[in-house]
């Protein structure tokens, strides 16, 4: 099976969800099939990329840069439609039996201009409407539109059950194909044993824009004298917004490191007692899939999340998961004073030494089979 994912970004950025692209083609590749990334011209080479992202690079896997512009020079022409047109051109001379999708602009382009013998999947990361937004917001022409492009892929893949209801109702009404096919993380040792002791090590990794709830757990944690937060990840100014926040008798037990490359996260997680996942249930945050769960799961530390369907998707039966109400920081503040006693932060730690985790291998055996099926 010829498989062709289409992504218009020059690699490796700093979005988890480049690295979920990269992740899920290689294990395409792995499982079997002959997986084409066509990335943005001026990508790293395959092999930068490999040690980059810490996968193998199977011989059945080939990257194919794209011209890409970032600027249109006064031009009718978007930087999305040149890449498009070139990847239009590569998919008829290829004639792949599979292009997968997952950016909107593309997927309005080449949906229209679909090849009769290629099968076109559209994985949805996010959508421009939530349950969370309202009823008018559902009926503009944005929604209509991803509704009408998403109709016309031979399947469309989700990664989590909330996303997958809302396409099956309104105003979406999906009709053809919506499977779930969750996130899945690398194989790998979990992080060695820590024993308990005070102050509890707290610690959040990933972006800090709007929405994550990282202002909410330095507020919290800056409440809690018998812990400590490190924040991992963001750029300089999402930085020095949440830093300018802090009252100053919090400032010590609270260390900020900025960017880090994903091959070193686990070694700083190492040194937590508990890892943070404290995004709001607002807008898309409360339906959509986050990668740093499934991480956190493998990395054997107990989470602290919010109390949604989307985060007991991955805790089945709550072990290993510490949770507070949703956007309620006198509820999180509660939350880590309790796991702050001995007793409920070991009985979190055997909790989350039996939680389940979902690998890449496992995920892409289970994606091929359903692409075979198309």
């Amino acid at each position: 099976m010829k498989i062709l994912y289409l992504y218009n970004e020059v690699l490796p950025t700093r979005k988890a969800h480049d690295a979920y692209i990269w992740r899920n083609c290689i294990s395409l590749a792995q499982a079997g099939a002959d997986v084409t990334l066509a990335c943005g011209k001026g990508s790293k080479a395959a092999t930068t990329l490999a040690s980059y992202y810490k996968t193998e690079l199977p011989p059945n896997f080939k990257q194919m840069p794209l011209r890409i512009f970032r600027r249109n020079f006064g031009l009718p022409w978007t930087w999305n439609r040149v890449f498009d047109s070139a990847a239009q051109r590569l998919l008829t001379r290829t004639s792949p039996d599979i292009v997968i999708l997952s950016v909107r602009k593309q997927g309005q382009f080449h949906l229209a201009k679909k090849l009769p013998d290629t099968r076109y999947v559209y994985e949805v990361h996010e959508l421009e409407w939530y349950p969370t937004q309202g009823e008018s917001q559902a009926a503009s022409q944005k929604v209509q539109q991803e509704r009408e492009m998403l109709a016309q892929a031979d399947l469309v893949t989700v990664t989590t059950e909330a996303l997958r209801n809302i396409l099956l109702k309104p105003p979406y009404r999906l009709t053809n194909p919506v499977a779930i096919v969750p996130l899945a993380i690398q194989r790998q040792a979990p992080l060695q044993p820590i024993e308990f002791s005070l102050p509890l090590h707290v610690m959040y990794i990933g972006q800090l824009y709007d929405g994550q709830g990282v202002e909410d757990l330095a507020d919290a944690v800056a409440e809690v004298p018998s812990a400590t937060l490190t924040i991992v990840g963001g750029s300089d100014q999402d930085v020095q917004r949440i830093q300018a926040r802090l009252p100053p008798q919090s400032a010590e037990r609270i260390r900020f490191t900025g960017f880090v490359e994903p091959g070193r996260l686990p070694g700083l997680a190492q040194t937590a007692h508990i890892l943070a996942a404290p995004f709001r249930a607002q807008k898309r945050m409360p339906f959509v899939a986050h990668t740093k769960l499934c991480e956190y799961i493998a990395w054997r530390r107990p989470v602290l999340a919010p109390d949604l369907p989307i985060v007991h998707e991955h805790f089945p039966n709550g072990a290993g998961l510490c949770s507070y109400q949703p956007n309620n920081i006198a509820d999180l503040i509660m939350c880590l004073q309790r796991i702050s006693r001995q007793e409920a932060w070991q009985a979190a730690m055997d909790g989350i030494a039996a939680a389940p985790s979902s690998f890449w291998a496992d995920r892409a055996s289970a994606y091929l089979k359903l692409l075979q099926g198309l």
